[in-house]
């Protein structure tokens, strides 16, 4: 069960930063000012506010909660906010929920569930900075505007105890006609009365076939007679065809971003790396179309030990239809332990992506990138873009002739990506490691990790992602802090996801390849502007033929 806390805020300037010191978090301070405050649709962005258009500084938030029943208080509660710029901080009802860095991933964080008991108003309330700092990601200069605010959905959570947390497919084509299916999956159990006991678990899984949801196909019915012809025996047993009105709450793909305790520096340094470091977050999905026609094409079941609930497993799809950027097919997974009430789904697609002979193969097949930069901002709705314009920008960009996009210099909306995967669009997904961060410091080394694990963790499923950037303009010649700490952050990307293309961008180097990048990417991004910022675009042969020369 989620409750959705988009709507009228108030909102309060704190230009002198004197919020904190008169308490603004206060229960009392906001019970006695809160109608006095002004008012803001959220998500938004403060620029739009008259007289902040160019403000960099602190705002605060105020929200009076909804009345929330009994019931729902035996739950796991959490808040989430989407994406918040830049530094928050959060409190409900005087106490301090917790704080995030970084503007463009999703946060959650944990709820007392006591916090909500009593016949009382209450309040969430959230101190928002966008002030550029040096020791920030990005830092104090970069080349995009710096919108302030509470710029995508708030969420209020409801967990099962007893819950499968996360899941993670990843698809590699054996030959012609069949294709290996590896699911991930965490479950989360919370329950104190047996948390000393031994038990064991059944979960169950299905993996339907959906079908083709892109614009250029306008029907989207399955042909059953040539799915029969699969080797797959479709018959009243083992297919499911029904129009399910399926609950948001359903195809929410509940996930928690709990960061890990230990200092993960620690271990980036000694590379101790393990599969137990993929951390429970998962792209919580928008909702799907309510009237679909599903086949069922696999289904099994597991015994889950409740002392170790991470694991995987697998399974041969016979005849797979492959996501491309001509026939983007999808599937769903879902997934459910026996005796809870919900049920998991994850909408996935089976690809490959690789690189042979210096070519990009997509499903095997070389295929040439056109690719264009996005930033994430449209007028006049600054970065809360509505679904309908996001997917008009990206139809467009298609109409163009480009197949790819790369996400300037920072992670999208996750609607984003959903429409990518239906229109078959290939997908570049960057964090905003950018110019001249502090490279030598830990703790920008520990936020561009969390930064990439919490983009990696969260958009995990989605096929049109085949290329995590780890970085934009990197400095990287004679740049020994900024090298090593590349190498590292690209290293601990590939042990989060082996299944897609590892890189990052430089700053032009017409010289050879550091050693160091050949070995941890697969890919050699350039920045060069021929005819923008120098030369003209007719020079670009003439550098690339030096930098293939050259290496």
């Amino acid at each position: 069960m989620e409750i959705l806390l988009n709507g009228i805020w108030k909102f309060k300037v704190d230009e002198k930063n004197d919020g904190l010191n008169e308490k603004w978090w206060d229960y009392n301070w906001v019970m006695n000012n809160y109608e006095k405050l002004e008012s803001i649709s959220i998500p938004n962005n403060w620029n739009y506010i008259k007289g902040l258009e160019n403000y960099e500084g602190i705002i605060w938030f105020f929200y009076k909660l909804p009345k929330i029943s009994q019931e729902y208080l035996t739950k796991d509660i959490y808040i989430e906010f989407k994406a918040v710029n830049y530094y928050s901080i959060v409190w409900l009802d005087s106490c301090q929920l917790g704080e995030n860095k970084g503007g463009f991933l999703p946060f959650q964080l944990f709820i007392n569930s006591g916090l909500l008991l009593g016949d009382i108003e209450h309040y969430i309330v959230v101190r928002v900075d966008n002030i550029r700092r040096k020791d920030q990601i990005p830092s104090i200069i970069y080349d995009w505007y710096n919108w302030g605010g509470i710029f995508r959905d708030v969420i209020l959570k409801f967990y099962e105890k007893l819950r499968i947390n996360w899941v993670g497919v990843k698809s590699k084509l054996l030959n012609n006609n069949q294709a290996n299916i590896v699911v991930m999956y965490e479950i989360k159990d919370s329950r104190e009365d047996i948390k000393d006991k031994d038990f064991k678990m059944k979960l169950n899984w299905n993996i339907f076939y959906i079908g083709n949801y892109s614009s250029e196909k306008s029907k989207r019915q399955l042909n059953k007679k040539e799915l029969s012809k699969s080797g797959n025996d479709i018959n009243n047993k083992n297919y499911a065809e029904f129009n399910d009105n399926l609950s948001k709450e359903n195809l929410q793909n509940n996930y928690e971003n709990n960061i890990e305790k230990k200092d993960i520096i620690d271990d980036l340094l000694r590379e101790d790396f393990s599969n137990q470091d993929v951390q429970n977050l998962i792209k919580n999905q928008e909702e799907m179309e309510q009237s679909i026609n599903w086949v069922l094409i696999k289904s099994g079941e597991i015994e889950v030990d409740n002392n170790n609930l991470k694991g995987n497993f697998s399974c041969i799809i016979d005849q797979p239809k492959l996501w491309s950027i001509h026939n983007p097919e999808l599937y769903i997974i879902e997934l459910y332990l026996i005796g809870t009430p919900l049920k998991k789904r994850i909408r996935f697609g089976i690809r490959d992506i690789s690189i042979k002979d210096n070519k990009l193969l997509l499903n095997n097949e070389s295929i040439k990138i056109k690719g264009i930069s996005l930033h994430e901002e449209l007028l006049p709705y600054g970065r809360t873009i509505p679904y309908d314009k996001r997917k008009e920008d990206i139809l467009n960009i298609k109409k163009l002739g480009f197949n790819s996009i790369r996400t300037a210099h920072y992670p999208h909306d996750e609607s984003f990506y959903e429409i990518c995967d239906e229109e078959g669009v290939l997908i570049y997904e960057e964090i905003p490691v950018y110019w001249n961060i502090l490279f030598k410091n830990r703790d920008s080394f520990k936020l561009a990790c969390k930064m990439l694990r919490t983009m990696i963790l969260r958009d995990y499923n989605h096929p049109s992602i085949i290329l995590w950037s780890c970085g934009n303009e990197i400095p990287i010649n004679g740049n020994i802090d900024c090298l090593k700490f590349m190498s590292k952050l690209t290293s601990y990307a590939r042990k989060l996801d082996d299944s897609r293309l590892i890189s990052w961008v430089s700053l032009p180097s017409f010289t050879k390849i550091p050693r160091s990048i050949r070995k941890n990417t697969d890919i050699y991004n350039l920045n060069i502007y021929l005819g923008w910022y120098y030369l003209s675009v007719k020079n670009l042969s003439f550098f690339l033929d030096i930098i293939h020369n050259m290496n």
